[in-house]
Order: C-alpha cells, then structure tokens, then sequence
C-alpha cells in the first residue's frame, strides 16, 4: 500500500553513483538466487538473525533465506532493496527509477510491520516513518538474513512481519586487496564502490529524467535526481576470551522530490543524513557466550519547498534518534541452544514544520526475553520462547512462540512456527501534522507458519503455508475524505478492528549442471482482509494476491572469459491503479578480462514495460548500465 509515511514528503528519490577504480581480490563464481533454509550453500553455513545466535542455517526453524556477498556482486545490487527483490516472499516496490525510496512486504507485512536491523540492533527512522531500504548501500555489506514470520520473541516491537538484517562485520582475510568497482548507465546513471577489510565507500548520482506515457506527451520525469555518499568503519579484536568489534558508519543523500506525476514540485529538495556506531564485547566460555551491545542511530529528514503548488513555502525536519543497549547469554549443548537477555532502547522522534507546528515525541523500550531449543536427534528439534516488553507510555505485551523442525526421513521435514506479535503506533502515526491519528492503539497479531521441505526435489524445494490474524492493525483509512476536517469520524489512518492474511509459499530450485542453475518462487496471498466494525470487508491495499521470481544463471570456470550470465524474470498480480499486473525480464553478463578485471553489462526491464509499482510513481523503462570491477 501506499503508506501514509509516505505521503507526507513522498519521497521519490533515484540512486547511483560516479568514480573509482582499484584493483584486488580473486573472481569469484555466485549463485544465482538467495538460498532458503532447505538447501543452504557452504558460504552460507551458519546464520545469527532467526534465533538471535550462531547456528546452522539447516537448524532454524523459522523460514531464513541469505543474501550473499558473492549475490550482491554478481547481480550489481547498489541498495539493500535491490538485493531483496529475489528473495522468496519478498516485495519491493519503487516510488520511481533505480534509487527512488522502497517500501518492503513480507508475506504480506508492510514495511512497519518487518523489523530492519543494521548487525542485530534496530535502526533509526521508524519513528518519523523513514525506514528506505533503497537509501542503504550495499557496499560494506557483507550478506543480508531474511527471517519470514515473527520474531517478537526475541526481537519484540515491529517484527511480527519479519526480520531484515544487514550485516557488515566480515572476514579480513577476504580483503587482503580491496574490491572496488565503477559504473554508468542510462538517465545519468554513475556509481563507484570501494571496500577494504575495515572501511567500504560508495558514491552515486542519478538524473533520472526518463519519459513515461503516465506524463504529458513530450514531457520526462523531472525533479528525481540523487546524489549520496555513504562510508564505514568496522573493527574487531580478541583479548583473551573476550571479542571486541565495533562500527560507525553514515548515508548522506540529497534528493529531488517530484511527488506523484499529478503532483509536480519542480522546487522541491530533501536531504537524508543517517548515522549510527555500535560497540560490542562477547565473553566466551567454553559452552556459552555473554555479550553487552552499545549502539546508537540518528536520522534526519529535511524536506523543502520554496514554491509548492497548492500552498505556500514549506520546510519541514524530522528527526529520529535512538540509543540502545542489550545484553544476552548463549548457552549451548549437546542437546539445546538457550538464548536470554535483556533489551534496553531510549529513543526521540521529533519533528519541526517551520511554521510553529512542533512535535517532540520520546519512546522507550524495557523488555527481558529467554528461548530454549531443545535438540532431539537428526534434524528434529523443538523450541519455546518468551518475551515481556514495555515500550513506554504506549503499554507492554507479553509475546510467546513455540516451534520446531519434525525431520521426517531423509526425504522431506517440516517446519512449524507459532506465536503472537505486536506493534506500538510510532511518533509519526500518532503526531505528524495532517496524516496521523493521536487514537491509535497498539496492534496485536498472532502468527502461524508450516513449511515442507523436500531437499531432493531437483535442487530443492519447499511448500509453506503462512497466515496471520490481528487486531488493530493500522493502515490508511480507505474512506478518509481529505476534503473534510480531520476528526474521530474522518481520521487518515485508522484501527482497523480486524484484520486476516493468508497464503501460499513455494520454491523449487534445479540441480546444477554445467555451471547452469535456476530457481522459481511464488507467493500466492490469497487472503489480505481488513474488516470489522463499520468496515466492510476489503483486501488490504498493495498486496498483491499472487507474485513471483524465476532466477536463471550461468557461472564459468574461474579462467573462462565468461565469468557468468543471467535473467531474472519478476511478476507481480495486480494491486490498485496504474499499478497493476506486471512483468519484467532483467538480464546480466559479466566478462573476465583479467584475473581481477570484470566487465558487467546490466540490462533492466528488458521488455520496457511502462508500469508503475507505486500508483503516480512510474518506472523508467528499458535502462542499460557497465561495470567495471574487481570481482
């Protein structure tokens, strides 16, 4: 759905990038899709997100799917939404061209509803409604988790939906020389990228002024360019028996701001500064490991106006800022994996119309959580959790879950998730002037998932069954008449009293053979209700009933001259609006010109479909970039 986050500013943003080239590291082959629980990949062993601890990523019993490193490289992935868009269950969708601000789903859970973590701790943004996972690079990133289904066991507030963790902590011997890649395409298109084992940089620019049969005739897109720098620092060292490793990074990004295309603001600018630094220390122990997290993020939105179309000069800055601590144990044996600690989180959002309109909103969060994983031989194991939290004023929830792994034979096994969830209204939804309802009450949401895993099926594949009921759940007021004064009976965003998703998840991968692979996942969300009260029973907005990836790849032999090839096929049911069925095609080819010289020719929405994802906010078409690059 088109959020009311996004309405405010409608943040429409272009991403990419201009200058530098060095060179490195040993080529390396990737896979061509991120790969799902039932058949993980070497590099991909182990995994931290779904049970908040190292472990194999066979053993979740929740759905996790990996990004790799290796993935993000071979597809030319510039954002973390870019590199979401293969993922099983997962749905970007672009208010524009490459870069434009991206709103996320998961099985059905927007964007409020998924937990977007930055190495295990919550970012800032939330609170002002900016959570863009187009604005986050993915240079320094080491891989990604995707954890499909609740979390709020251990992670509480927000993660009823899923988890997204971006983890850029890394392995120094895979740095001994940089990786570095330049590159430039269509509609002013330009990106340079630097990564060492301590410290990743990355530039991009964009134009972005491409046509679209959604504008006039003989007109382009305007008012859509993007200039970002982003760059990291990571550290870590050992004393003894206690790890250290530390962070600090920061997203700086001056966009054009166009609006919908019938709402043109030729004038308008917004500048998006993130920043965030986080320390850790682990003591280890023979079977267990204590860890403290200090960290803290900041980010702040301006957005300006000098000559709008239906008012007067407008400024307007928002500022989310969060520091959090928490402190876990890890306990493991033969027999169970036990996780317990403490969440501690202190938090403002704050936001300054220029026009006397001020609001200053804190929030907090206490919450103490334990999870046992009882392991009961083969690859069957049970596990129980809970977590009591109060985040501030807004109230507290108690959230259980309880799941496992039944390993049914050699053959196939099943997964089975169970437990409740919950989301407090943020400073935005119950403060910001104009699109926000200060009578809103916390959601509350129960979950379940199954999901049967036949690892000899081809490649693999699996066929889950997910659905999620709740209460309160808020969204935008599908009745809101924006003609009228805002009130109790007319309020831009609402309780919806009930709420009702289900769905179908399947994917099936083929076996390798010859350095040819392919993978096909398809959602079907049969059911995305609202309802209750004086609510008719309607399908929430932007959930698309059915959507789909297939993931077509080939990987040469480390000296061939064709280091790899691809397509990517992408279908989206339809929504609302011009935002309806779509089909795009992306296709790659990476050639070896030396051992450490790629040359990437990337083409987009070969087909040039004119379809936009977000209604008002239309695609660019056909687009063509090249890359030079290290690996």
């Amino acid at each position: 759905m088109l959020s009311h986050k996004r309405a405010r500013a409608l943040l429409a943003p272009c991403a990419v990038g201009v200058a530098l080239f060095c060179g490195a590291p040993s080529p390396a082959g990737a896979q061509p899709a991120p790969s799902p629980t039932a058949s993980p990949l070497p590099e991909i062993g182990r995994v931290t997100t779904s049970d908040r601890q190292d472990e194999p990523l066979a053993s979740t019993a929740r759905v996790t799917y990996v990004v790799t490193k290796a993935e993000l490289l071979e597809h030319g992935d510039e954002s973390v939404a870019s590199a979401l868009e293969r993922v099983p269950g997962v749905l970007i969708q672009r208010f524009g061209g490459p870069g434009s601000a991206a709103e996320v789903a998961i099985r059905g859970a927007r964007t409020d509803g998924v937990l977007v973590l930055l190495d295990g701790r919550p970012i800032s943004g939330g609170g002002i409604g900016v959570i863009d996972l187009a604005s986050l690079p993915t240079a320094g990133v080491e891989r990604i988790e995707v954890v499909e289904g609740s979390g709020a066991t251990l992670y509480g507030n927000g993660a009823g939906g899923g988890i997204i963790n971006i983890i850029t902590s890394r392995n120094a011997a895979g740095y001994r020389t940089p990786i570095a890649s330049i590159a430039g395409g269509s509609y002013g298109y330009g990106r340079a990228a630097l990564e060492t084992a301590n410290f990743s940089f990355a530039r991009e620019i964009a134009a972005n002024n491409y046509p679209s049969p959604f504008l006039p005739p003989g007109t382009t897109r305007f008012n859509s360019g993007l200039s970002s720098t982003a760059a990291r620092f990571t550290d870590d060292g050992t004393f003894g028996n206690v790890s250290i490793s530390g962070a600090a990074g920061f997203v700086s990004r001056i966009l054009g701001v166009p609006g919908a295309t019938s709402f043109l603001t030729p004038g308008s600018r917004q500048q998006d500064n993130q920043q965030d630094a986080l320390l850790s220390l682990a003591l280890d122990h023979p079977q267990s490991r204590t860890t403290l997290d200090l960290s803290g993020s900041r980010e702040t939105v301006v957005f300006l106006d000098p000559l709008p179309a239906d008012f007067g000069p407008f400024l307007d800055v928002s500022t989310d800022s969060r520091a959090q601590a928490s402190v876990r144990n890890n306990v493991v044996s033969v027999t169970n994996r036990l996780v317990y600690g403490a969440d501690l989180a202190n938090g403002a959002a704050r936001n300054d119309g220029g026009n006397g309109n001020f609001v200053a909103t804190p929030y907090s969060q206490t919450a103490i959580y334990a999870q046992d994983n009882l392991l009961l031989g083969g690859t069957s194991s049970v596990y129980a959790g809970v977590r009591a939290e109060r985040d501030g004023g807004a109230g507290g929830a108690i959230s259980p879950s309880l799941g496992g792994i039944a390993g049914l034979g050699s053959d196939f096994s099943l997964r089975l998730n169970a437990g409740t969830a919950f989301r407090v209204p943020t400073a935005e939804d119950l403060d910001f002037p104009g699109f926000s309802n200060p009578r809103l009450q916390p959601e509350r949401l129960a979950s379940f998932d199954a999901t049967l895993e036949l690892p000899h099926v081809l490649g693999g594949s699996t066929l889950g069954w997910f659905t999620q009921t709740g209460n309160n759940l808020i969204e935008v007021n599908p009745f809101v008449n924006f003609s009228l004064p805002f009130g109790p009976s007319n309020e831009p965003v609402i309780n919806a009293p009930q709420s009702s998703i289900g769905g179908l998840a399947f994917t099936l991968a083929s076996n390798g053979y010859r350095g040819f692979a392919a993978q096909l996942s398809v959602t079907d969300e049969y059911r995305a209700l609202q309802y209750g009260n004086a609510l008719p029973a309607i399908r929430l907005p932007y959930r698309p009933v059915i959507s789909g990836t297939l993931d077509f790849g080939y990987t040469g032999a480390a000296t061939s001259t064709l280091a790899s090839a691809g397509a990517i096929a992408r279908s989206v049911g339809a929504m609302s609006g011009n935002s309806g069925d779509y089909t795009t095609v992306d296709a790659y080819v990476r050639l070896r010109l030396a051992p450490h010289r790629l040359l990437s020719l990337r083409v987009y929405d070969i087909g040039a479909k004119r379809y936009e994802e977000v209604d008002g906010y239309p695609m660019p078409g056909r687009t063509v970039t090249v890359e030079l690059s290290t690996r």
